[in-house]
């Protein structure tokens, strides 16, 4: 299975309770590496032969695949380009690979293109490359065209696009039959997929981010109707997509396992989710999603977030036997549903930056809860309920501002009722 050679940028995870020399054939000499290096810092090579002395790189990229040349099945040819231009490499170069021996240009494997700001496109010639698995073109900032024969590399596991400015994918990425990951980061472009898209059958990972958030100038606005039709996919994370909808056919995605969708354009919690039977983590998060009639149906989640939203109310829950962690902060919750008591496997439950006047007594239902944080609310007593949750072993509470000694003391009222309900639970205030 093809496994994915490029993380996003790392973020500062905010602080919640939620806290994850083997030869390829006679390569260039070490000490010819060494001299490539050294003369030539912005290229890196992996097993590179050259079948002619000059070879000026990247200005004909249809050039360069006819003159590379590789020994060994498992190659990795990489183009790293820390310039805007890249050097033009051509009789030292030569002097130091003339004796390498020539093979065929079909034996490459992987192919990575980075950090050349003037490559915009790939030539029809790619389809050359009959054993590539893995193509991947980083920070390649004015990139845009995929060659529409693409589909024709038909043994393409992966593919990697960071920092592109691509408008579509051509209709025939849908022929890619062997290709099981797709991703997409930092993409500067609203990105539109083929209705052939549907036809991926091996796709089990599908990641998408945009830098900005304009539907319709950046980001992946539109799903084609027929992406429910990706049975193989278990993986799926949109962020900065700019979706309002999701298309009725997504519920047909049985096999889905985790769903990520960020900084989208969502008012209504998207009910297609509801139709996903082996959903086990669902994220809809940083939106605009106002209100959830219902949330249920999905016998297999373990993990809901909803945090970072403009939620003012809640239907229902149901259908989640097997929940254990609930993420509900960051919205404008004034109540709870009483169908949160059938959550009888929620552990972990986070409440903080709503609108709480009253601690939600319904709480106090869950009897298996471990860890409870409702910090910047606006009530100031619990009930003696708390005391039926006997498993919880940490709760963090605590007001939106302490405005001056009367605050402080009801605060510390608050602390000792805990100590009283819940003697061993460890608190945070």
């Amino acid at each position: 299975m093809f496994e994915n050679p490029f993380q996003p940028e790392s973020k500062k995870a905010k602080k919640s309770l939620f806290n994850r020399n083997k030869k390829a054939g006679q390569f260039v000499s070490v000490k010819t590496m060494e001299k490539i290096e050294k003369s030539f810092p912005t290229v890196e090579y992996h097993g590179l032969r050259i079948r002619k002395e000059q070879v000026e790189f990247f200005k004909d990229l249809e050039k360069l695949i006819e003159q590379i040349i590789l020994r060994k099945e498992e190659a990795h040819y990489q183009i790293i380009a820390k310039k805007s231009r890249a050097e033009v490499l051509k009789d030292e170069l030569g002097k130091l690979v003339k004796e390498c021996e020539l093979d065929s240009i079909g034996n490459i494997v992987r192919l990575t293109l980075r950090q050349l700001d003037y490559l915009n496109q790939l030539p029809a010639s790619i389809t050359n490359l009959i054993k590539l698995k893995q193509l991947e073109i980083i920070d390649c900032k004015e990139f845009r065209t995929l060659p529409e024969n693409l589909g024709q590399l038909n043994r393409l596991e992966g593919m990697v696009l960071n920092g592109t400015i691509m408008r579509e994918l051509p209709s025939s990425f849908g022929h890619l039959k062997k290709l099981e990951g797709l991703y997409v980061y930092n993409h500067r472009h609203a990105l539109k997929l083929p209705e052939t898209f549907g036809r991926l059958k091996s796709l089990k990972e599908l990641r998408f981010s945009s830098i900005y958030n304009e539907p319709g100038i950046f980001g992946l606005y539109e799903l084609p109707e027929n992406f429910g039709e990706l049975s193989g996919l278990e993986i799926l994370s949109i962020e900065g997509g700019g979706l309002k909808v999701l298309p009725d056919s997504f519920g047909q995605l049985s096999n889905l396992k985790t769903l990520s969708l960020q900084r989208n354009r969502f008012t209504d919690f998207p009910q297609p989710i509801c139709d996903l039977p082996n959903l086990e983590t669902l994220e809809c998060t940083k939106d605009t999603i106002e209100k959830i009639s219902r949330i249920g149906g999905l016998p297999k989640l373990k993990e809901l977030r909803l945090h970072s939203n403009l939620i003012k109310k809640i239907g229902s829950f149901d259908g989640l036997a097997k929940l254990e962690k609930l993420d509900l902060s960051g919205n404008e919750l004034a109540t709870l549903p009483p169908s949160l008591a059938q959550l009888k496997g929620l552990k972990l439950l986070l409440l903080s930056l709503n609108k709480f006047k009253k601690f939600p007594a319904i709480v106090c239902e869950l009897e298996n809860l471990e860890d409870l944080a409702i910090i910047e609310n606006e009530f100031m007593k619990f009930p003696l309920m708390l005391h039926n949750l006997k498993k919880l072993k940490t709760l963090a509470f605590g007001p939106k501002s302490r405005k001056g000694i009367i605050d402080n003391v009801k605060l510390n009222l608050m602390d000792w009722q805990v100590k009283q309900l819940l003697p061993k639970v460890e608190i945070y205030s």
